[in-house]
């Protein structure tokens, strides 16, 4: 865990629009938790295992990375992995794939985006687990303007 003051975001650059890079910002995602999420040891408790949410507005453009992470993804021990399809282009056969919470938000305005992170900090709220243990989360129920894919 890193205090918010000392919290230093990656500078990553990306174009206002154009393709979906889902597969190589999930090897990136990989990559990082290899180097900042430390596992418990019997000498130091470890950091919590992450939660990952994805949120996305089309499909990967580049799927043959994105199919070949996805195995990489679920080895790396979330404590859930949960993707949101935004807006009427968004497809959710790509997100089944990565994982079986897969949700959808068809109307992209201010209030569902608040109600829908709202969801998302309460999520993180019960997501306290540490890293090793396998005890799969329990996900409060999302507001109605967010649609849960079966």
């Amino acid at each position: 865990m890193t205090e918010l003051a000392d919290l230093q975001i990656p500078n990553i650059i990306t174009p206002d629009s154009g393709p979906t890079f889902l597969g190589k910002a999930l090897e990136m995602l990989c990559n990082r938790i290899e180097v900042e999420v430390q596992k418990g040891t019997p000498e130091q408790k470890g950091d919590w295992r992450p939660l990952l949410f994805i949120m996305t507005d089309g499909k990967p453009a580049d799927i043959q990375i994105y199919n070949n992470v996805i195995p990489i993804v679920k080895s790396k021990n979330f404590a859930s992995i949960i993707a949101c399809a935004a807006g009427p282009k968004a497809k959710i056969e790509p997100l089944k794939k990565l994982t079986d919470q897969v949700f959808t938000l068809d109307t992209m305005d201010a209030t569902s985006f608040k109600k829908f992170f709202v969801w998302v900090s309460d999520v993180i709220g019960v997501g306290g687990k540490s890293v090793g243990t396998t005890d799969s989360l329990e996900l409060p129920g999302p507001p109605a303007e967010v649609n849960i894919v079966i």
